[in-house]
């Protein structure tokens, strides 16, 4: 069980320590100045939406589907080394099931949240999708 904590857990410090999280320019491309000193435009609506879709993104690729692949492979090796051992077996099975289930919720999570930037970004402003945005 440590060492399955501990798989989680690197991922995770991966994604919280990575230069390309914790350097706000990648974030928030608004409000400040870039890497060359020069003036980047006033914040508004647009990069918000775009910040959040950035945040989205990143969480999706640093820890939610590594974190789904390694419990995968940790499930699979369960069963393949179950040796007989039915209780073995069925516990890599419940991993497995537990991972993908854990998956389809968090890609359900996107598209509900998605759907709910689509209906709040007005279309008037924003006839594109959201996570298309040319702030």
């Amino acid at each position: 069980m440590k060492i399955l904590s501990l798989l989680l857990l690197l991922p995770t410090l991966y994604f919280l320590f990575s230069i390309t999280f914790v350097n706000a320019a990648g974030l928030v491309p608004c409000g400040g100045h870039d890497v060359d000193g020069n003036l980047e435009p006033e914040c508004n609506f647009c990069f918000l939406l775009q910040m959040i879709k950035d945040i989205i993104y990143k969480a999706l690729e640093f820890i939610a589907i590594p974190i789904a692949v390694i419990m995968i492979a940790y499930g699979a090796f369960n069963i393949m080394f179950a040796m007989g051992n039915e209780e073995k077996a069925k516990k890599g099975r419940q991993v497995i099931q537990a991972a993908v289930f854990g998956a389809v919720i968090v890609l359900a999570a996107w598209v509900i949240v998605n759907t709910v930037i689509n209906i709040l970004a007005d279309q008037s402003k924003f006839p594109w999708p959201w996570n298309q945005l040319p702030c």
